[in-house]
């Protein structure tokens, strides 16, 4: 019996004990009694919180609790009311509870609040975001009338964190939390988009502009050997598996990112790479509230796209190389050396064709003159230019490459969620729906969302809360879009077919579509069609490839908080993740190389393939914490233990099939030959118990323990276990007696930790490219085992991997030391630094060639030490503040220096797709290293090269064979040195204006897009406002391009640093405008509350990479070959997004 089934075995058992004998029969009652409730209006939250608990315990647990649901009796007592103002006049929105219970409301839009069931002597709390929390006694008569003071700092703002919550003041970690307002200004797919300088010491990169695309997101830097930096995520509590794009961010209420060991170590071995923990929404006490938002616009590339050579540039361009090669390289003289390049130009982009009248012609944008060689013309003396009697018959658009592929299309976004509680406040709840339709910029590429929510709470009786929630996502992703097929095409050529006699274009006899060019007229096709891939699985009316996905996710969640005596709180709590993804590709049988007449409805010779992936996880979590608080005197000690089940399983199929001789059929049973299938499956169990301990004297000096201790089925049963531990303390000097004076002080804290958090991923880094993918995790890190390996029709294996038994855990070690300050009620901030060393790194070392044996090409290991270092400013600012005019300014800074600190086993050098790197103690994870140029020669054109001399020193060579690893220098890291952002928000009466910059300082980036844009070669396009006037002609020219080359142009586009660049940056991240409907107006018909907005993301960007029409958000290698060289996922960057919005509450 593994882990996996006694976990779900104990689950069970304790729920049907909880359910069914604890309750003591107060949930119990009988179908007339359900309608009963019904009409108390306390019905519809009571049966979402049996589906949501139903969907944990399962149908026969639902059937029982639904039938017996009975209204809750309202507890005796007076009403009390009041109203809730600031500075500047009446808080809209303000929480208002009964203090120890859960019983309250929020105060209307006038300020006011009403409050049954209250007894004389209770204790009112008034709270909201930006304010000191106040308590007021009732007397059991009068009004209450609250005024709330600002406080910038917030103090008393409840932060979630690990297993629980904890108030700012006393919260001896690092940990930043990011508001619902705040994520809703993004119009990204998923929250992480969002989370771009939302947070000091988190650097997130939108570099996969296709919708659905990830976000790379990095907590104070790189800890691990293979470069991945995904964080914990955390959700309401629960270890989340599935993708953050499935979860919609207008369900989230806050985020807080947990950064230093005192924060995350009690997440242990999980918490390697930091936490995202996400709270999403509740239902709050008061009458339902309605929430409708819905959100139209459109996007583009936030880098406008460049504009290739003209045909005219790319006849004369192309000249130019051909003449060079013969005049300068074969010694041809000028005048026979252009005769030649004339003769031959057509042929190095265009293939020859024979039109109906027998001719063998070029079709071209221009009328065939009849002959190949006047299309250019010279003077003898290497000057050319365009025949001025070329006529142009095509129109632009027909060789505008760039606008075939993008276009501008609507991008929809829709929500409603509906929120509240009983009338005793002792039920709430919140469901959603939303949807969300982007259909990106690039080809047919989409991404769609369907999205639910329901979370309910409820106090079933004093000393028990129950509750539970449930969320459902489906998507649908079409992945065409932008790639290097791009780059080879020019303006000689068309994306569509012409037809022979250049008067007009092949259609689809199906659908009358113009029919793709696939190397039929252009002779130098990249492989695959810049707009491949524009079919869909579930819509492709012209039978055209595709690469889609679908997937859906749910998450059911259900806690128990038990009351027990002494003080005691007990909460149980249980999560399952269910994920399914399934890839559909297909390979055309109608279009595609080999394309047949009549177009568009002829099945190819070799037919079409189908391929399916299909991917499932699921993931059960299992909780249990004790918490015990108790004050005495001036002392006050929170305890904490806890336990956690985690269980893994993940499974994948492959299944492949050729000879697809029919339209309209991409399924596998289609295929008629070549059959392959393939599956898999992955397990994989945490087992943890863990531990903490708070103390807080007088509101001033804070400390804080914590130790957990996991237990990992990657490791062997000697090294299965890990002990990770922090401890944290916090000062609050301004609560000394010798600050008293100081009343421009609010608040002034010192605090630090120290802490250890462990790493059982193993993910491969490949010594080759530097490159690494999640995918390739490694679950089985210690065993050694075999895969098939048939020989000649007789059943055979291979070993797959070497046993490492001694494998063992990885460890992070965190020091933080911070200064948190507060003062004249309007400027606030924090100052950090921080050291993380990263000890025992895992590791996939790669063995001789003479060693490997099989598929084990290497094993895993223990190897290395890395350290990550910086400094983070967290600045908050309200220079003005009056009744109807407030300015908000929000800044955050963050230095990092990541550094290879131990590599016993020496330096190794590695490349990829052309940029040069180097793993060394002393430098980065990610260091160029590589030869550097030392311009061109300006009396041939030739570019040269810095190498080493005889004496030490350093000369120059043309011959890049000359060129070995010994002549390479470092040339920078791939990784940001300093990042940051500026938001300023501005409210003036019912307008509000909020604006961000992020800048990011200190990286390089391989810009292999750029070398590809300038390189003259046969059938590509270059950029021409890149190249003009900077190319050599002629001896003498100083020029920054070398001698174009037709022949050999790999020559002059070696790699070196020359393609190198600083990538410093500066970005419009987000820009939005709003205006709120009069109260007066919109109240009179239902609607409480309506806004209007516009809003912008990424509107502008500045920096060098822009200048070269190249996107500065890069991988993590800082190569941005076909987009990212770390994916390989195409060449579209972050997008620039114009949307424009309403928000209604009813």
């Amino acid at each position: 019996m593994n882990i996996y089934f006694c976990g779900k075995v104990l689950l069970k058992r304790c729920l049907e004990y909880i359910v069914f004998n604890s309750l003591n029969k107060q949930l119990l009652c009988n179908f007339n009694d359900v309608i009963m409730a019904s009409k108390k209006k306390i019905f519809i939250p009571r049966l979402l919180f049996s589906l949501s608990l139903a969907c944990v315990v399962g149908d026969g647990y639902a059937n029982g609790i639904i039938d017996d649901i009975s209204p809750v009796v309202m507890q005796d007592g007076k009403t009390v009311s009041g109203l809730v103002l600031d500075e500047t006049g009446p808080v809209i929105g303000a929480s208002v509870i009964v203090k120890g219970t859960t019983i309250g409301t929020v105060t209307d839009m006038d300020g006011h609040f009403s409050i049954p069931g209250v007894k004389k002597g209770d204790v009112i709390q008034i709270s909201y975001v930006g304010y000191s929390t106040q308590e007021s006694v009732w007397d059991g008569k009068s009004q209450l009338k609250i005024t709330l003071k600002s406080d910038s700092q917030d103090l008393d703002e409840v932060v979630v964190v690990a297993y629980g919550t904890a108030k700012k003041s006393s919260f001896t970690g690092s940990a930043s939390v990011v508001k619902s307002d705040q994520l809703e200004k993004i119009s990204g797919t998923s929250f992480a988009e969002a989370l771009q300088g939302m947070s000091a010491g988190v650097n997130v990169s939108n570099n996969e502009g296709n919708p659905g695309g990830d976000t790379r997101i990095q907590i104070r830097g790189i800890s691990s050997m293979s470069g991945q930096t995904t964080p914990l995520i955390i959700v309401d509590g629960m270890p989340y598996d599935g993708s953050l794009n499935t979860i919609a961010p207008s369900d989230i209420e806050s985020m807080t990112v947990l950064k230093d060991a005192a924060a995350a170590s009690l997440y242990g071995s999980r918490a390697a790479n930091g936490v995202l923990v996400i709270t999403t929404k509740k239902g709050k006490s008061g009458k339902p509230v309605i929430n409708f938002r819905g959100a139209w616009g459109t996007s583009d590339n936030a880098v406008k796209n460049p504009t290739k050579a003209d045909p005219y540039q790319q006849l004369t361009n192309t000249w130019r190389a051909i003449y060079n090669d013969k005049y300068y390289l074969e010694g041809m003289d000028k005048q026979a050396a252009g005769d030649y390049a004339s003769q031959t130009v057509l042929g190095h982009m265009v293939n020859p064709r024979v039109n109906s009248q027998g001719e063998t012609v070029y079709v071209t944008p221009f009328k065939w003159t009849g002959d190949a060689s006047n299309y250019v013309l010279h003077d003898g003396n290497g000057n050319c230019w365009t025949n001025p009697d070329l006529e142009m018959v095509w129109d632009e658009s027909d060789y505008d490459w760039y606008g075939a592929v993008f276009s501008r299309k609507l991008r929809q976004d829709y929500g409603i969620d509906v929120s509240g509680a009983t009338e005793n406040g002792k039920t709430n709840y919140y469901t959603s729906l939303s949807y969300l339709n982007d259909k990106g910029y690039a080809n047919k590429q989409y991404y769609k969302r369907y999205s639910f929510r329901a979370n309910v709470t409820s106090e079933v009786a004093k000393w028990l809360t129950m509750g539970g929630s449930l969320a459902y996502s489906y998507y649908r992703q079409n992945t065409s879009g932008a790639n290097r097929a791009l780059v080879f095409s020019n303006t000689l050529n068309s994306p569509w077919l012409r037809n022979e006699d250049n008067t007009d274009w092949y259609y689809s006899e199906k659908t009358g579509d113009r029919i793709y060019d696939f190397a039929e007229n252009s002779s130098n096709f990249f492989g695959i069609h810049v707009l491949a891939n524009g079919g869909d699985y579930w819509n492709n009316p012209n039978d055209e490839d595709f690469d889609c996905y679908d997937g859906n996710m749910v998450t059911a969640h259900y806690f128990a908080d038990f009351n027990l005596p002494f003080g005691v709180k007990f909460k149980t709590s249980a999560n399952l993740d269910d994920i399914t993804k399934t890839e559909y590709v297909y390979s055309s049988a109608i279009h595609g190389d080999g394309q047949l007449k009549p177009y568009g409805v002829t099945v190819k010779t070799s037919g079409g393939t189908a391929t399916r992936n299909t991917w499932r996880t699921t993931s059960l979590t299992w909780n249990n914490v004790l918490n015990w608080d108790k004050t005495f005197g001036s002392n006050t000690f929170n305890v904490m233990l806890g336990h956690e089940l985690y269980s893994y399983n993940k499974t994948y199929s492959h299944s492949y099939g050729e000879g697809i001789m029919q339209m309209e059929q991409y399924e596998l049973a289609s295929t008629t030959k070549n059959w392959e299938s393939s599956s898999w499956r992955n397990r994989y169990t945490l087992l943890s118990f863990f531990g903490k301990v708070d103390y807080n004297w007088d509101n001033k000096y804070y400390i804080s323990a914590s130790l957990r201790r996991d237990g990992s089925s990657r490791f062997s049963p000697d090294s299965r276990w890990g002990n990770f531990f922090s401890v944290g303390a916090s000062w609050r000097i301004s609560k000394e007696k010798f600050m008293e004076d100081l009343e421009w002080i609010d608040n002034l804290s010192l605090r630090g930790s120290y802490g250890t958090s462990g790493n059982d991923k193993l993910i491969p880094r490949n010594t080759g490219t530097g490159t690494s993918s999640a995918d390739d995790e490694i679950l089985y890190a210690y065993q050694g085992y075999y895969t098939s390996d048939n020989l000649y029709g007789n059943a055979g294996y291979k070993p797959k991997t070497i046993a490492t038994p001694d494998l063992k855990w990885e460890k992070n070690e965190q020091y933080n030391i911070a200064l948190d300050f507060s003062f004249l009620n309007r400027i606030s901030g924090t100052v950090e630094y921080y050291t993380r060393n990263s000890k025992d790194l895992l590791y996939y070392k790669a063995l001789p060639l003479s060693a490997q044996v099989g598929d084990a090409t290497g094993f895993n290991t223990n190897l290395g030490n890395i350290q990550n270092r910086g400094v983070e400013l967290t600045l908050n600012a309200v220079p003005v503040r009056t009744k109807n005019f407030q300015w908000n300014i929000d800044f955050n800074f963050s230095t990092l220096k990541n550094e290879v600190t131990y590599l016993p086993d020496g330096a190794y050098t590695y490349a990829n797709r052309g940029a040069g790197y180097k793993l060394e103690e002393g430098y980065s994870i990610f260091e160029f290293f590589m030869v550097k140029n030392a311009g061109v020669n300006p009396d041939n054109g030739n570019m040269r090269y810095w190498v080493r001399d005889d004496n030490g020193g350093w000369t120059t060579t043309e011959n890049y064979s000359d060129v070995t690893v010994d002549d390479y220098q470092y040339c920078g890291t791939a990784i940001p040195k300093a990042f940051g952002s500026l938001t300023n928000s501005f409210k003036l009466n019912d307008f509000d204006l909020s604006f961000m910059w992020y800048a990011s300082f200190g990286s390089k980036m391989w810009d292999y897009q750029y070398q590809e844009r300038t390189t003259v070669r046969d059938g590509v396009g270059i950029i021409q406002d890149l190249v003009e006037g900077e190319v050599w002609m002629e001896p003498g020219d100083n020029a920054k391009f070398p001698r174009w080359s037709a022949s050999n142009y790999s020559d002059t586009r070696r790699n070196s640093d020359f393609y190198l660049f600083n990538n410093d940056y500066l970005r419009l991240r987000n820009l939005t405008f709003g205006y709120t409907l009069p109260k007066n107006l919109t109240q009179k018909i239902g609607i409480s509350n309506a806004r209007v907005y516009l809003s912008g993301d990424n509107l502008l960007t500045f920096g060098s990479a822009a200048k070269r029409h190249t996107e500065p958000e890069t991988g993590l290698s800082g190569n941005n070959y076909n987009g990212n060289a770390d994916t390989d996922n195409g060449i579209q960057g972050s997008r620039r997004v114009y949307m424009a919005g309403i928000q209604v509450t009813f």
